[in-house]
């Protein structure tokens, strides 16, 4: 299997497990019962699972934006310096969008 088939794989599973578990997000959702004893751990439990929702989403955009750069033909290219990201970057983040030297900058 060719490298960019094996990324879009990666990114294609990853969607899945992200999708899966929004829905698993979705489907555990349950009111507040303001008059429990133990409605600060609900409360606290709430705003756990809100996280975890807002990071998987987060995430999934991510993917999808990877797949449609894939699509145009973009991908693997490092937004901020236009050069090529190694490839063993994209294997372990297959929805990086810059090399490892520009996200250094940026984020120092």
């Amino acid at each position: 299997m060719s490298t960019h088939n094996k990324i879009i794989e990666l990114l294609n599973e990853k969607r899945d497990e992200l999708e899966a578990r929004l829905e698993a997000l979705k489907a555990d959702a349950t009111p507040l019962d303001k008059s429990s004893k133990e409605a600060a751990i609900e409360l606290e439990n709430e705003e756990v699972k809100e996280e975890l929702d807002r990071e998987a989403r987060e995430e999934l955009e991510q993917i999808y934006q990877a797949l449609d750069r894939i699509k145009i033909g973009t991908y693997g290219l490092c937004l901020s310096c236009q050069q090529p990201i190694p490839a063993k970057r994209l294997e372990a983040v297959p929805f990086a969008t810059e090399c490892i030297q520009c996200r250094e900058e940026r984020m120092a």
